[in-house]
């Protein structure tokens, strides 16, 4: 399997770490709620799908929680579920 780079990018480890969770906490949930493997390497993420239509909402998902650390909000497991579902409801 053909892993893919996201494009989301993010401006400092702080962000990096809190959209991640403590031990990949959030991206566990995300591996869950998309029902793929996501691991980082470096600042990049890394997906094991091919499917668009997954990279794009995993990449919206993922710049939505950069948007809600950066304006200083703690993000939890819940807060990834809620903004995962709303944008797989935006895109329906």
């Amino acid at each position: 399997m053909k892993f893919n780079q996201l494009k989301t990018s993010f401006k400092n480890i702080h962000t990096f770490s809190e959209v991640i969770g403590v031990n990949d906490r959030h991206l566990n949930v995300l591996n869950s709620l998309f029902n793929v493997t996501i691991f980082t390497k470096g600042d990049g993420i890394f997906v094991d799908t091919d499917k668009i239509e997954i990279i794009n909402r995993l990449e919206e998902t993922l710049d939505t929680l950069i948007h809600l650390v950066d304006a200083q909000v703690n993000i939890n497991e819940r807060d990834v579920i809620y903004v995962a579902k709303i944008i797989e409801t935006m895109d329906k």
